[in-house]
């Protein structure tokens, strides 16, 4: 089991809310519609301030980086499970 579920919300949320402090991004005001893509819902939050679809590309990458190590571990389980099932049949 793979803790990439925690860890990347958690890192979203830190590093969002240092970017905010330092002010590389304003403060989302903008209550956006949770069906709002990504990118899009960054840029109309923050008053259409181009920061914030930075932002939420910084944090998207960031979770992806985090969740590769669990989906290299999910892919070698499966792999050794399809062998083993190879070597049973």
């Amino acid at each position: 089991m793979c803790a990439g579920f925690v860890l990347a919300p958690l890192a979203s949320y830190v590093i969002f809310y240092v970017l905010t402090a330092i002010g590389f991004c304003p403060v989302m005001y903008i209550n956006v519609p949770w069906t709002t893509p990504i990118i899009l819902s960054g840029f109309l939050a923050s008053g259409g301030n181009i920061m914030g679809l930075v932002t939420q590309l910084i944090c998207l990458a960031a979770a992806v980086l985090i969740y590769i190590p669990c989906v290299r571990v999910h892919v070698a389980n499966q792999n050794n499970n399809d062998a083993k099932e190879e070597q049973a049949a």
